[in-house]
């Protein structure tokens, strides 16, 4: 360990060495990170060093889209999405709500063709063809099973039948070339696919000007191209997608370029800032191995990971909530990045670290953010390389106070909702003919497709050395603390295989060792690995956690790979899933209806479903005055669980571990329940969030001996941990299964800086007591106390407005599922959900009269193909 101070002097010196030589032989490996102050540190070391190189690795970073939108004339451009502006949408090996692209915006601008509040009100159409049921496939009112190997012709057969009669759409004179392989196409996958090109071929010519096709980021760059002319030729360039320029990504090579330099020998120095490689990238590129022969390394990471090690030198990264920063979204809005703490530890951030390769000893990052903003006003005379003299321009002061109150830097660019307003590149598509891929990848019995995929909490493994993250239940197979070689029950069938089977899957030489597990709508012939687990370093969370999948992956193309094989080890594993059955087993907790049904017998959903039983007790007081209430509209919730770890955080809620999951004593206190309906072959898939229903006659309260679960007057289920003794008699007597029982002391004897991580306003729950959802009954008395100060809507029949109290669930929600409030204010949004002929009661018939109630799940299918 040496101090900041030494590695100064080393990079003092490095520095000087390396401008003698114009920077020949410096290797800069950056993650992908949209920041207009940390693109012009790096252009100003670039300047400096004209010699270096740049190379760019990260695994969400869109590299086959923009490679594909160069391919047809748009490069160094990305396309900005408006779902909410499309009738009909197709996603191509897509998961464009889940964890591709700025799927926070994406499932927000979705959702919002999803709100349905009355019969006449419209709805979008979704279709998804994919390997893997992901949070896109569940959304859709139709999935198609598809190899990713496949897809490319699929798209190519969708084309020949959109240029066919009797839709005859034009195409493109520039993609003339490709008609003979569109013919081709169309033969082979017309037949196979019986009714579902001709119908989706028909819905997109029906809606052309209010259709989008989106391609994921598996494919390869040419079938981003194909979509691309799909898009064009359905007019939805300028109406449900955009061109928007690549503003802060620096020019860059790849990491397959990166490790053809480390084996020639031609980088000596090599500078990683963020991500981490050595995991990260494809087993067969050996980067530990070459890495070896580089004289200098340094690896700036928050944690020493597997990139450290094989490092020289590690940097402690400083957490972006110690940090400035600054940060371009998708549509060109700024927004400044500001620490809510100051360094835990001696650390430095991105900005820090290249303003030190500069020459700047102690640069902080608030001036390195603040020089870049205040440069937009400085005289047009001063070079833009020099740093900006005090004072500050003139006016920029009081606008970069306004920036920092507001959040949003006004650059005239835009907002989250506004529109680009660029000049759209022309699309040429000649280079699609000479671009053909190979013929499909063979599948066979002894062969298998392997299918990588971001997982969707730990993404590539960034985030594996969180608690909260690997303890969320994965939104489809509900598995914790690990991954499992996927598989149809087809494909495991013919292999002899059972979920929790240990297998070897083998490939090009490597091997590797993980668990079987059987998921409906899995594509046949296909084994689908999630990346993320398997870490060898990087935190004690992190290790030990599942296998490694990137021991099989190839480099191109990148997110599959033939040629796999497997089989049964005769061992087997233990899997720790929160829900394994795979049915409604003849009980109405989800309720669905089509929209046209909906339209026909708009209060179906709503009806009680058999007598409703008698309550032994006086009918419970409806309290007046105000009444808390929460509705989960079921049709825009996509099962992300983004409410389960907000309500982790905001309630200290502990991570018990794997063994503890297996035992069914997981901690937390809202769950996403997931059901398969359908065949197990072409299944579908509903999510349902189940917090406490907070019941009006509450079987819990009818059974503690000592009344330690109670009824507030405003309606809450209240919980008094000091009285309760842990009989445990109402978690027995709970219908829908959501109190959690404390088995051991999890908050006891915690690390300083853990007890830090802790939410100061919840009372930390000790061994052997109940606990629960309290609707965030913290923030509840905070508002309390903050209208009785301010002295308006202190007495209970006050007016509140909505969102005078947010629950973590309801705040944390992209797609505005959740909505809280009073349900005896007619004004209140909660007030009105539950009006809505769609509104019902989870169990209704039990008549315990929860307060937590739900909007019934609607499709749109295509008639055609019903």
């Amino acid at each position: 360990d040496v101090s900041l101070d030494v590695f100064q002097d080393w990079a003092r010196e490095r520095l000087a060495a390396l401008r003698r030589g114009r920077g020949k032989g410096l290797a800069l490996l950056l993650d992908w990170r949209l920041s207009p102050t940390y693109r012009r540190l790096l252009g100003e070391l670039l300047a400096e060093l004209p010699e270096a190189r740049c190379y760019l690795h990260d695994a969400t970073y869109p590299e086959h889209g923009r490679a594909g939108a160069a391919l047809c004339g748009a490069r160094g451009r990305h396309l900005l999405l408006a779902p909410d502006r499309a009738d009909v949408l197709l996603a191509l090996d897509a998961d464009l709500l889940g964890t591709e692209g700025d799927a926070t915006r994406n499932a927000r601008l979705f959702a919002s063709r999803r709100d349905v509040l009355s019969p006449a009100a419209q709805m979008n159409r979704l279709y998804v063809v994919e390997p893997y049921f992901t949070l896109t496939g569940a959304a859709a009112d139709h999935r198609l099973r598809l190899r990713p190997s496949e897809v490319e012709g699929f798209l190519e057969a969708l084309l020949a039948a959109l240029v066919a009669p009797p839709h005859a759409l034009a195409l493109p004179r520039s993609a003339e070339a490709l008609l003979g392989s569109l013919g081709q196409a169309a033969t082979a996958h017309r037949a196979r696919h019986g009714k579902w090109i001709p119908a989706l071929a028909a819905d997109l010519a029906r809606s052309r000007g209010r259709a989008l096709c989106v391609v994921g980021e598996r494919q390869p760059p040419r079938v981003h191209a194909l979509g691309l002319l799909l898009n064009t030729m359905l007019g939805a360039e300028g109406r449900s997608f955009w061109f928007v320029a690549d503003r802060e990504t620096p020019p860059a090579g790849t990491l397959l370029e990166l490790a053809r330099e480390l084996g020639a020998g031609r980088v000596k120095t090599l500078l990683c800032l963020g991500g981490n490689p050595v995991y990260e990238a494809p087993a067969e590129l050996e980067l530990a191995r070459l890495l070896a022969s580089v004289p200098e390394r340094l690896h700036l990471s928050s944690h020493v990971d597997e990139t450290s090690r094989a490092c020289r030198w590690h940097l402690p990264r400083s957490h972006f909530l110690e940090a400035w920063g600054d940060h371009r979204a998708a549509d060109g809005t700024v927004s400044i990045q500001q620490p809510l703490i100051a360094p835990l530890h001696t650390s430095l951030s991105e900005l820090e670290l290249l303003a030190r390769f500069l020459g700047r000893p102690r640069p902080r990052g608030y001036e390195l953010v603040r020089e870049t903003w205040a440069r937009r006003f400085a005289p047009a005379s001063q070079p833009a390389s020099q740093p900006v003299a005090a004072p500050a321009p003139a006016g920029f002061e009081a606008r970069w106070r306004r920036w920092l109150h507001d959040g949003i830097v006004e650059l005239g660019i835009g907002s989250p909702t506004s529109l680009p307003t660029e000049t759209a590149p022309e699309l040429r598509f000649e280079a699609l003919a000479a671009t053909r891929a190979a013929s499909p990848l063979a599948v066979s019995r002894e062969s298998l497709e392997l299918v990588f995929q971001l997982d969707p909490s730990l993404l590539d493994g960034r985030y594996a050395n969180n608690g909260w993250l690997q303890e969320l239940p994965d939104p489809v197979t509900k598995l914790t603390w690990d991954n499992a070689v996927v598989l149809s029950p087809a494909t495991a069938a013919e292999h002899g295989l059972r979920s929790h089977d240990r297998v070897e899957l083998q490939r090009a030489g490597r091997s590797l060792k993980g668990t079987a597990l059987i998921v409906p709508g899995t594509v046949d012939g296909a084994a689908v690995l999630a990346l993320g687990y398997g870490r060898r370093a990087g935190g004690a969370v992190a290790e030990g956690a599942g296998f490694d999948a990137g021991a099989l992956r190839a480099s191109q193309p990148r997110g599959f790979a033939g040629g796999g094989t497997l089989r049964r080890t005769g061992a087997r594993g233990l899997l720790a899933m929160t829900q394994e059955h795979w049915s409604l087993e003849g009980r109405p907790l989800i309720r669905e209806q089509t929209i046209a049904e909906f339209r026909k017998h708009p209060a179906k959903t709503s009806e009680v479903h058999g007598p409703p039983l008698r309550n032994l007790w006086k009918d419970p007081v409806v309290y007046a005055g105000r009444q808390w209430g929460m509705v989960i509209d079921l049709n825009l919730c996509n099962g992300c669980g983004a409410c389960a770890v907000a309500c982790q955080a905001e309630n200290s809620i502990p991570v018990v571990g794997k063994q503890r999951v297996i035992e069914n004593r997981e901690m937390a206190w809202i769950r996403v329940d997931r059901y398969f309906t359908g065949s197990a072959a072409e299944p579908e898939v509903r999510f349902q969030p189940v917090p406490c229903m907070q019941c009006e006659s509450a079987p819990c309260e009818q059974v503690c001996p000592v009344a330690a679960t109670t009824h507030s007057h405003d309606g809450l289920n209240d919980q008094a941990y000091n009285r309760c003794i842990g009989t445990r008699y109402c978690s027995n007597n709970c219908p829908y299964k959501v109190r959690r029982f404390n088995f051991f002391q999890y908050n006891k004897g915690a690390d300083p800086l853990l007890q830090m991580q802790k939410n100061p306003d919840v009372t930390l729950r000790f061994r052997g007591v109940m606990e629960k959802c309290t609707y965030c009954v913290q923030r509840i008395q905070e508002a309390k106390i903050a209208a009785k100060v301010s002295g308006k809507g202190g007495a209970d029949t006050d007016h509140w407005p909505d969102g005078t109290v947010l629950p973590a669930c309801m705040q944390t929600c992209p797609t505005g599922a959740i909505v809280f409030g009073d349900i005896n204010d007619e004004g209140s949004l909660v007030f009105k959900r539950r009006k809505q002929p769609r509104h019902y009661a989870l169990l209704a018939e039990l008549n315990v009269r929860p307060r937590t109630t739900y909007l019934a799940k609607l499709k749109n299918p295509n008639p055609e193909l019903v």
